[in-house]
């Protein structure tokens, strides 16, 4: 063996010896910054994963249904109200939808607003439903196709009636008679079906009216009820101006005193000399409005007779009628009795008539003369 042999070599290799076992007593350590950070970022990564993870869902979602219909169009039968719409998009979008958020609007075929009526089927289509959020679309409509009814509007004018008055005049008055409506028609708009069965006798009456206080003619604009007819109720806006008449009412009043009777004589009597009239007063029953007959006096009233309406009854005896003078508005009702008797008086012996002893003459007054009824 020569010397190069027995040389070590220039290249030494490390050996790592391997690290001694642990004791069971020691523990692992943990580095928790970095657990808790790994532990959010997978929550992070799961609920982005989540968000945007497509789901569906069903809502009961009503039809607007007047949205689009023209304004002098109607329904005459109420059709399907709800419909199930089945949408489908994000999960977190499509789980907080709700049925008050989106609208349904459909639109209706032209060739159904050209007549006066349709009755067919309607198609609900997805591009009908309104305020969907972003990246959510309809999948489906049930039903897909709806019945309805639709007829168009068409105007007719119906007389106006008084409807019911309401209220307590003021003392003295009571509800008289309906004077004035002012449109005495109205118009109402209802479909070309409904109007054929409308007659002449069907009227619209107005709401009920007050006088509550009133006197004399109480008027003011008044609200219309709806019109009825076969069960359907058909609205009428708008107001009639009214005027109702409040009469007096009327009222009799006796006086017990006598009335003394007073003469409008066709002096000088060439004949007689002595107006003696039997009986000289009489009793009288006044009527009119109540609040004047309870303010009336005697002294407003004054009873005569006119010499002019005498009527032979017997040799020197006469009928005259009695007549009376009153206030406006107020008439004697009756006289007891309504006629008196004139005893007339002849001329002295030496033919020379007796001087004429009559009543004072009654001049004619500024007032109403009423006759008693006979």
């Amino acid at each position: 063996m020569d010397d190069a042999t027995l040389q070590p070599s220039s290249v030494t290799r490390a050996i790592r010896r391997p690290p001694a076992p642990r004791s069971p007593g020691s523990r692992t350590r943990l580095h928790w910054p970095y657990a808790v950070l790994s532990l959010l970022i997978g929550a992070l990564l799961w609920f982005g994963v989540d968000l945007y993870r497509m789901r569906e869902k069903t809502l009961n979602v009503d039809i607007e249904y007047e949205s689009l219909l023209p304004a002098d169009w109607r329904f005459t039968s109420m059709p399907v109200r709800t419909v199930k719409v089945t949408v489908r998009g994000p999960n977190q979008a499509v789980e907080n939808l709700t049925k008050e958020q989106i609208t349904l609007e459909p639109e209706y075929p032209r060739t159904a607003l050209e007549r006066d009526s349709y009755d067919g089927g309607l198609t609900l289509m997805p591009t009908f439903v309104h305020n969907l959020p972003a990246g959510v679309s309809v999948v489906a409509i049930q039903p897909p196709i709806i019945n309805i009814r639709l007829s168009k509007l068409i105007t007719r004018y119906i007389n106006v009636e008084a409807g019911e008055i309401v209220g307590t005049p003021q003392e003295g008055y009571a509800v008289g008679r309906v004077n004035q409506i002012d449109p005495v028609a109205m118009p109402i708009s209802a479909s070309r079906e409904f109007l054929s069965k409308i007659t002449s006798t069907d009227v619209i009456r107005t709401k009920p009216f007050s006088v509550e206080g009133g006197r004399g003619l109480v008027g003011g604009m008044v609200e219309l009820e709806p019109f009825e007819k076969d069960g359907v109720t058909v609205d009428v806006p708008g107001f009639v101006y009214m005027t109702v008449e409040l009469d007096e009412i009327p009222a009799e009043r006796r006086f017990d005193q006598p009335f003394e009777v007073r003469a409008l004589v066709d002096a000088p009597f060439d004949r007689y000399g002595k107006l003696n009239l039997s009986p000289p007063s009489v009793i009288v029953t006044a009527s009119g409005p109540k609040t004047i007959i309870d303010r009336l006096t005697a002294s407003e009233i004054t009873i005569y007779v006119d010499m002019k309406d005498r009527i032979p009854a017997a040799p020197g005896e006469f009928n005259i009628k009695l007549k009376a003078i009153t206030p406006s508005r107020v008439r004697v009702a009756r006289i007891e009795p309504d006629t008196v008797k004139w005893l007339a008086e002849e001329a002295t012996a030496s033919g020379a008539p007796a001087p004429a002893a009559a009543p004072s003459p009654v001049a004619a007054p500024a007032a109403t003369a009423a006759v008693p009824e006979e």
